[in-house]
């Protein structure tokens, strides 16, 4: 009996790395119990990595942190966890200028004095 089709067909695919870059991925899959890579671990593992890259969000902590440069502090992870962390740093930012607020406010009247 023939096997079925795969309901999403797959790409062959072929990629050169740089050898370290292939070893340290290969000692990763590797699987001791078999003393080989799994059949199929690395269709897995490289799937995996791209799927999460499409899927993850990314925010720029330059844009929230003073002092710290755009475009070198990249946090990537999944929306839910970085919308959240957004929501956080949003909050902070409104507590922080409250803050300045009141200090501008105190030190006004202190020079009034």
């Amino acid at each position: 009996m023939p096997r079925e089709k795969a309901p999403v067909p797959d790409y062959k695919l072929t990629i050169y790395l740089p050898r370290a870059t292939y070893e340290q991925a290969r000692d990763y899959l590797y699987s001791p119990l078999e003393r080989r890579v799994p059949h199929g671990r690395w269709k897995h593992f490289i799937n995996d990595l791209i799927t999460g890259l499409f899927s993850d969000t990314q925010i720029d902590l330059g844009l929230w942190i003073k002092g710290l440069p755009t475009n070198l502090f990249l946090l990537r992870g999944k929306t839910e966890t970085i919308s959240q962390l957004t929501q956080h740093l949003a909050d902070q930012e409104v507590y922080i200028k409250s803050l300045e607020s009141q200090l501008s406010e105190v030190n006004l009247e202190e020079r009034k004095k």
